[in-house]
């Protein structure tokens, strides 16, 4: 279900933002859903990183510098 937003801008911003949206062939009513949708994806994306990086808490980095061929070895 969509909703109605209203929003003010500078003139001279949502000019330039018609006109960048133009050239995408988007309308800004199109460019206002992708920016959205893009925005709230990176909150989530923040939110997955830090329970990855949570549940990975026990793993602990070398100290010291391990060299390419120390990696490599099977």
């Amino acid at each position: 279900m969509s909703r109605d937003l209203v929003i003010s801008v500078e003139e001279d911003l949502l000019a330039e933002a018609k006109s960048r949206a133009a050239s995408e062939h988007l309308s800004i009513d199109a460019l206002m859903q992708k920016w959205l949708t893009e925005y709230v994806a990176g909150k989530k994306r923040v939110e997955r990183n830090r329970e990855l990086m949570q549940r990975l808490s026990y793993v602990r980095a070398p100290l010291e510098k391990v060299s390419r061929d120390e990696m490599n070895e099977r």
